[in-house]
């Protein structure tokens, strides 16, 4: 899902400069930029996806899912390949503006919110600051830790080592400033259904992820600072969060608050990125560069007992994002007093009903 805004605290995010839609800016705010491989050029109306970006599910987009059949270069999710001639790139964008592909959500008078929580502020216990402990996690380990970088410079998450989280853990991670993550994070043992371990690394800031990480298991929250004046006046604020640099997650960076450059890019981020859970940010830089949309096999990404190539064992995909039972089973994240302990054993998964 993409497009809308961040929470201010339990408000919902309803003001016009800070709500991404289609109206606002040139449509590509809250959208998806992706492409799919096509096996002819002409005419437009027989050009079948063979491969590229896709998504298994649906792709829900406030703003615009590019496409455009004019291109010489297909644009869009691809559905299921070319395996029969009614297939078309935008069998998974939903839209009811329709424009080639995907199109937008227009919502109608009045234009509805579309909104993410407040993470930093609603789901952090700890208000006072403290020291940044190793952050692996021994089953049935527990605990909340808020840290404030002390400047500018991204701080190295668990300084470089692996973070281990076992089952029966539950760690969630606050920092309010840049991280730079430089190794893996990953769920190990063998949890059962109550004992599913949980990780979630929130930021008020930047998440820079390092070229030799290759798996991330948890929720991974990217925030920009929030607007400076009235009626809250926070601190830390930005006089424009839209456009500010922060509350991006960005997959492949050096240990810089500066732009990863091409001489940096291609040759130290040609390596998969898997991550098993979730990234919520203002906006996601893919900058892994394993593959390439020519090498791209129709079904290769999509896994299931019919394909050789799954997502997981596919060596041409820059980018896994598996939203894992995980982030379901085992009971919730981040636990208030308003938000029992509860556990769901069992979930069931249907296609999305229209």
């Amino acid at each position: 899902m993409t497009g809308g805004w961040f929470n201010d605290g339990s408000s919902v995010c309803t003001t016009v400069d800070e709500y991404q839609d289609p109206i606002f800016g040139d449509g590509e705010r809250g959208g998806i930029i992706t492409y799919s491989k096509i096996n002819s050029t002409s005419p437009p109306q027989a050009r079948q996806p063979a491969g590229g970006s896709s998504s298994q599910f649906a792709a829900f987009s406030v703003g615009k899912i590019d496409g455009n059949f004019g291109d010489s270069q297909q644009k869009g999710f691809y559905s299921s390949g070319a395996t029969s001639s009614s297939t078309t790139a935008d069998r998974l964008t939903f839209a009811n503006n329709q424009d080639d592909l995907g199109g937008y959500f227009e919502n109608g008078p009045p234009r509805q919110a579309s909104c993410i929580p407040d993470y930093f502020n609603v789901k952090r216990l700890t208000q006072t600051p403290s020291p940044l402990p190793n952050l692996s996690c021994p089953a049935t380990t527990a605990g909340d830790f808020y840290y404030v970088a002390p400047d500018n410079t991204p701080i190295v998450l668990n300084g470089g080592a692996q973070v281990d989280v076992d089952p029966g853990c539950k760690r969630g991670v606050f920092i309010q400033g840049n991280v730079f993550i430089q190794s893996n994070v990953v769920y190990g043992g063998a949890p059962t259904a109550t004992s599913v371990p949980k990780f979630a690394l929130v930021v008020l800031g930047n998440i820079y992820v390092g070229p030799n990480v290759s798996q991330l298991d948890g929720m991974y929250v990217a925030q920009p600072l929030p607007k400076c004046g009235p009626p809250s006046n926070p601190s830390p604020c930005t006089a424009n969060p839209v456009t500010d640099d922060t509350g991006a997650i960005w997959t492949c960076h050096e240990n810089s608050i500066n732009a990863p450059q091409s001489a940096f890019l291609i040759p130290n981020c040609d390596s998969k990125l898997t991550v098993n859970g979730a990234l919520i940010a203002k906006q996601v830089h893919f900058m892994r560069t394993n593959g390439d949309v020519l090498g791209a096999t129709a079904g290769e990404s999509l896994g299931g007992e019919d394909n050789i190539i799954t997502a997981s064992s596919s060596n041409n995909i820059a980018e896994l994002i598996n939203y894992s039972p995980a982030m379901v089973l085992g009971g919730p994240f981040f636990t208030t007093p308003a938000n029992p302990d509860l556990k769901i054993q069992s979930l069931v998964s249907l296609p999305p009903i229209f």
